[in-house]
């Protein structure tokens, strides 16, 4: 067998297991063709729920009585610090007035938010906490930076 990517259950873009896969592009796009990985082969809709039924009536699959969520691998925002967010969903708030909302989309120069989330890193460092002209966190400012470069980054892939 020759690598993970020529494999059915592993995805090509990332070579991780469907199952952890986190190309959300790449299953988007299986998914608009009708296909889901399941198993290690990718099949419609209507083989999986086919192949289910089957598999059900055989006495192979029971029903279960208990609540079930395949969940597994999926991205877990319950652990985000909430009082983080929040501070971040204040700094956007803020840079939506100051600027505009969603201006940041506008730049063409990723360096500017990888250079403002270290300005404001390197003030927290030295031990100024809040920004002057928005009272809020430094942190706070640079996760939003950096969530701008990032967001940045995957608009262009």
């Amino acid at each position: 067998m020759g690598s993970s990517n020529d494999r059915l259950d592993y995805c090509p873009s990332c070579d991780s297991n469907w199952a952890f896969c986190v190309c959300a592009e790449t299953r988007v796009q299986a998914q608009a063709q009708g296909q889901y990985p399941f198993d290690g082969q990718l099949m419609s809709r209507e083989d999986y729920l086919k192949d289910a039924k089957q598999a059900f009536d055989a006495g192979v699959m029971q029903k279960v009585e208990e609540f079930i969520k395949a969940d597994a691998g999926k991205a877990e925002y319950g652990l985000i610090p909430p009082a983080t967010l929040d501070e971040v969903a204040h700094v956007f708030t803020y840079g939506a007035a100051k600027y505009s909302p969603d201006n940041w989309h506008k730049c063409d120069d990723n360096m500017r938010y990888f250079n403002a989330a270290m300005r404001h890193i390197m003030a927290w460092r030295r031990g100024e906490y809040f920004d002057e002209e928005s009272g809020f966190n430094h942190l706070a400012h640079a996760i939003a930076s950096l969530m701008m470069l990032r967001g940045l980054e995957i608009d262009v892939d």
